[in-house]
């Protein structure tokens, strides 16, 4: 009996330290989880795409408020007329020919001069 009582709390002591070095690996898994969500994050937020969308948000989010406040303006002063609509899209600027393709130069020596 002694020594199958000695032969299990062997085993359970085994099990023991087991389970504690599994507990250990599962927090150093954790942290790595952790650090690699950061990272995909920071790399996200740092990709084109992200800030294109945040720059589509931004002129979503102004063209709302614009929209909004005018329709706040035309309701307290009705009788009251306003400029064209800043949005709208005018056939007259849709037939403006603009090449496709330009060459990019942004070295010191092609900047305006100022003639003062």
């Amino acid at each position: 009996m002694r020594t199958c009582n000695s032969e299990l709390v062997e085993e359970v002591m085994v099990n023991n330290g087991e389970a504690h070095e599994l507990k250990e690996a599962l927090e150093v898994e954790r942290h790595r989880i952790s650090e690699y969500r950061k990272k995909a994050i920071i790399d996200y937020k740092a990709s084109v795409s992200f800030k294109k969308g945040l720059e589509r948000t931004r002129v979503t989010s102004y063209q709302f408020r614009y929209q909004f406040a005018l329709a706040r303006f035309k309701a307290r002063y009705p009788t009251l007329d306003l400029e064209e609509d800043t949005f709208m899209d005018y056939p007259k600027d849709q037939n403006i020919s603009t090449p496709i393709k330009m060459p990019f130069n942004d070295s010191l020596d092609s900047l305006p001069h100022p003639t003062a």
